[in-house]
């Protein structure tokens, strides 16, 4: 997995990074050319992201050239203003107050683009704004990347694998996953990176990367905590509330109740445990006995109308799930999907996952992505 960005502490040592270089440049030079700028510091990336920078903003400008009075459609218009732009990059004159914010983008983008590629990638290129990608726009974009180039060569095999010109952002994001499986292992290492840096302006790995705070069982969990019938007195109530609500346990008790192939005596001690740690009263739980227990009356069962969830995870959801839970495995994460969406009740949903899915993955069920993505399923139902 990727690294968690301490984006607070990147863009601080960017500040600090930007205002020591531009100190020394400055303080003899008034402004500062485009090569210069190629030349700035001796991380090739961080100048050219200065560039990338500089040139978005010169389309943000020129996209506002707009007028009555003459057409900006023109194919001689587009040519003349190609050619003023490339007249202009010859005589770039930057100062300082202007350059500072270009220089400070430029080193915070290529830390994220060093610590967590597929991440910085994703969200900087693959924008939800724009439901279609240009391909020739996105390789124009992308012509600046020089770290971890990989991803984006991968990406680009499957898009011209396809001959495709355009294809929708959801579309996209699915190379975008499959490309990073593939190349994951030839990713650079950022350490070099951070090394170039520090003898720039001290600055350490542990600084910008935050550990995750959940820690991956030594050993994959072999027997899922459902069905019920696996729950014990001794077990902890945090690994209960990581599968069902606190509010679901009373339906669980009553099925432990009713359940005549368990023990009486660990039904009992489950319930008593159970209850001992939960919010539920307890005389709803477990009735008085009596010398003539009143019979049984089995409450019709309501079928209940199936639930799409396929058509209500947002494209965020999906890209946390697909990748936190289900590494990468979009097909895998999908046919979960549609599992989910054909039990009856969430507390079936929530078993399918943890014998299907859980041990197979390997996931810890105090990880936030686990924790969301359970409770998200138990929402839609």
């Amino acid at each position: 997995m990727e690294n968690k960005l301490n984006t607070q502490a990147i863009e601080n040592y960017s500040t600090r990074l930007t205002k020591k270089l531009s100190d020394e440049f400055f303080a003899k030079n008034l402004t500062i050319s485009g090569h210069q700028i190629l030349n700035y510091t001796p991380i090739e990336q961080v100048n050219l992201f200065i560039i990338s920078n500089l040139f978005e903003k010169w389309k943000e400008e020129t996209s506002k050239l707009k007028s009555p009075f003459f057409d900006y459609e023109s194919q001689d218009v587009k040519s003349a203003l190609k050619t003023f732009m490339n007249v202009l990059s010859k005589h770039i004159a930057i100062r300082r107050a202007d350059f500072d914010p270009l220089m400070r983008k430029a080193v915070s983008q290529t830390l994220q683009l060093s610590l967590a590629p597929y991440l910085f990638i994703k969200e900087t290129y693959f924008s939800y704004e724009y439901p279609i990608i240009q391909i020739a726009e996105f390789k124009d974009r992308i012509k600046y990347i020089r770290l971890n180039r990989a991803i984006t060569d991968a990406f680009f095999k499957r898009i011209e694998k396809h001959n495709l010109s355009s294809t929708p952002l959801s579309y996209a994001l699915d190379y975008l996953n499959e490309a990073y499986k593939d190349v994951a292992h030839e990713t650079a290492d950022a350490e070099p990176i951070i090394k170039s840096f520090q003898g720039l302006e001290n600055v350490t790995f542990e600084e910008l990367v935050i550990k995750a705070r959940t820690s991956v069982p030594e050993k994959p969990i072999e027997q899922p905590i459902f069905p019920h019938s696996e729950i014990k007195p001794e077990m902890p109530i945090e690994d209960l509330k990581t599968i069902i609500k606190v509010e679901e346990i009373k339906a669980v008790q009553e099925e432990y109740k009713n359940d005549n192939n368990l023990n009486s005596n660990n039904v009992v001690a489950s319930q008593s445990f159970i209850l001992e740690n939960t919010p539920v009263n307890n005389n709803e739980i477990i009735p008085e006995k009596k010398e003539e227990p009143a019979p049984v009356v089995e409450t019709p069962k309501v079928n209940k109308p199936k639930v799409d969830i396929a058509k209500s995870i947002n494209i965020n959801q999906r890209f946390m799930f697909v990748n936190g839970l289900f590494k990468g495995e979009a097909k895998l994460f999908q046919e979960a999907l549609e599992r989910i969406s054909a039990c009856g009740s969430a507390k079936e949903a929530l078993e399918l996952l943890i014998e299907n899915y859980s041990g197979k993955f390997n996931w810890n069920h105090e990880q936030e992505e686990v924790l969301e993505f359970f409770d998200f399923v138990t929402k839609k139902f």
